[in-house]
């Protein structure tokens, strides 16, 4: 549950990020609230495949290794007909993040993908948002005002 609440904030900042730059820029270019909307969707790529893998690992602890379908089985109504299913502990597309790793916990990667994912998705993504915000902020021209000006102060 921890994990959802964690995605859930990232994705509330992400998209205020984005109607902060959408209010600033009325009127101008709309290529910064592309690029945070690009943004948005490459670093949620890793929280919410973490989030994904974490609670099947989650799932198979909480029930002891036992599915609850293998405690009662599943009765289709149309047919009428029980079926026991198989406990699944891990995704059907399997962890791409952790090849044979025991802690679900782990902040790196040790998969090929998940290394991808963590530096095109979410390092991509956070220097995308960066600039996109400087942009949208003008950080840039204060920056280099605020510059000449103590520069023409000490001369």
């Amino acid at each position: 549950m921890f994990h959802g609440i964690q995605v859930a904030i990232m994705l509330a900042l992400m998209t205020n990020i984005i109607q902060f730059a959408y209010w600033k820029q009325r009127g101008k270019s709309q290529k910064p609230i592309y690029l945070l909307c690009l943004a948005t969707l490459l670093v949620m790529v890793q929280p919410t495949s973490m989030l994904v893998i974490g609670s099947y690992h989650d799932a198979a602890l909480a029930t002891g290794g036992l599915c609850i379908s293998q405690i009662s089985p599943v009765t289709y109504p149309v047919t009428n007909t029980s079926v026991w299913r198989d406990c699944v502990s891990e995704p059907p597309f399997g962890n791409f993040f952790f090849d044979g790793d025991d802690d679900p916990n782990a902040l790196t990667p040790n998969t090929s993908i998940g290394w991808c994912i963590q530096i095109f998705g979410t390092y991509g993504g956070f220097l995308l948002m960066f600039v996109a915000v400087f942009e949208v902020t003008q950080l840039g021209k204060k920056l280099k005002k605020r510059w000449v000006a103590i520069r023409e102060a000490a001369a």
